[in-house]
């Protein structure tokens, strides 16, 4: 900057060069200057300007307004003072205010300087740690109650499997045996998912041949395909490597995003099933899409949080996709995900294939 400048023209050119809000006021509380960021953050239109417009009406109430000025002019300076200002748009925007008192050119006094900050861009974290704690007690109380469910469960089943043995086939015993066994083989599902949730469990790794992996999971789910008439295609790359990975985890990622896919659609679709090697990468994709009702916005960041779903009661616990996200991770893979309401969603698991 060429010449002599004042302490606001300075303050002023240094924020220019960031993506921040701030302002300069006069002594009473009046905008003097705004950058462009400021009118954005605080529900300015392009039209008008921030100039003149006392910051303090941006302030919930008079009290935290003149707490913060009182603050300001006896230390000097205020540090993200946290506080939700009121957008000219009426909506309310979670923030962090600071301000310093310098010298400048105002007739009446000294000015401030304000720099606002979106808090919410620094809650995540507070809320992930929250969070966490939550899952810890919750995982704890899970774990607890799918070991107290899981042994009698198995007795059930144990002494099903005796009865059906003794029973007529097809007869009335033996029909209701088998409502029996296939009711207590959804309850183990249901405890099963509930225990890889929570424990770390010992993890078999060896060589896996995806095609063949899913291959014999989609064998499982032909007949209800079938009966749904949800055309299946399968575009499966040849020859593609062999990755280092637990077989029965990874069986059963794929057959929960198969599940999904087909509750997704009900009746009448089309299910595409993709394997392809990118050797630059070193990855092998898999793809999984579907003709369904796709997953609106506002919930696709949720789909992945444990126990979150949108199915009716009984289709489902809301663990199967974090618990596919969570085997996927440890094979040091990710999922992504594409979706358009009302024409289908695409899932795309990516594995390396060296670790």
């Amino acid at each position: 900057m060429k010449g002599s400048k004042t302490q606001a023209e300075v303050y002023a050119w240094l924020l220019k060069v960031v993506d921040c809000a701030y302002c300069v006021c006069d002594p009473s509380g009046i905008i003097e200057k705004a950058n462009d960021a400021a009118n954005k953050l605080l529900g300015i239109p392009p039209e008008q300007s921030l100039m003149g417009v006392p910051l303090f009406s941006f302030f919930p109430s008079a009290d935290q307004w003149q707490d913060f000025l009182d603050d300001l002019l006896t230390k000097g300076e205020v540090r993200s003072r946290n506080v939700s200002l009121r957008r000219q748009d009426g909506n309310w925007v979670a923030s962090a205010v600071s301000a310093k008192l310098f010298s400048g050119d105002s007739r009446n006094g000294t000015e401030f300087q304000v720099l606002i900050q979106k808090r919410c861009e620094l809650e995540p974290l507070g809320n992930h740690l929250g969070n966490m704690e939550k899952m810890a007690a919750l995982g704890q109380l899970a774990a607890s109650v799918a070991h107290e469910i899981n042994n009698p469960l198995n007795i059930i089943l144990g002494y099903t499997q005796l009865l059906l043995r003794e029973a007529e086939p097809e007869s009335d015993a033996w029909n209701s045996l088998k409502e029996i066994e296939e009711c207590a083989q959804m309850c183990r599902k249901v405890v099963g998912d509930l225990l890889a949730f929570t424990r770390k469990s010992d993890t078999e790794w060896g060589p896996v041949d995806v095609n063949n992996s899913i291959s014999e999971v989609i064998h499982l789910m032909e007949n209800r395909f079938k009966t749904e008439r949800i055309e299946l295609i399968q575009d499966f790359e040849p020859n593609i490597p062999l990755i280092v990975g637990d077989v029965d985890r990874l069986k059963q990622v794929f057959l929960n995003f198969l599940v999904n896919a087909q509750q997704a659609i009900g009746t009448d679709g089309t299910i595409t099933v993709r394997t392809e090697f990118e050797p630059d990468r070193g990855l092998i994709c898999i793809t999984i899409q579907d003709t369904g009702c796709g997953i609106p916005p506002e919930i696709r960041e949720k789909i992945f949080e444990p126990f979150y779903t949108t199915k009716g009661p009984g289709r489902g616990t809301g663990l199967g996709l974090a618990v596919s996200q969570s085997i996927v991770a440890k094979h040091g893979g990710e999922i992504k995900m594409e979706s358009t309401v009302g024409k289908g969603t695409t899932f795309t698991i990516l594995l390396p294939v060296e670790r």
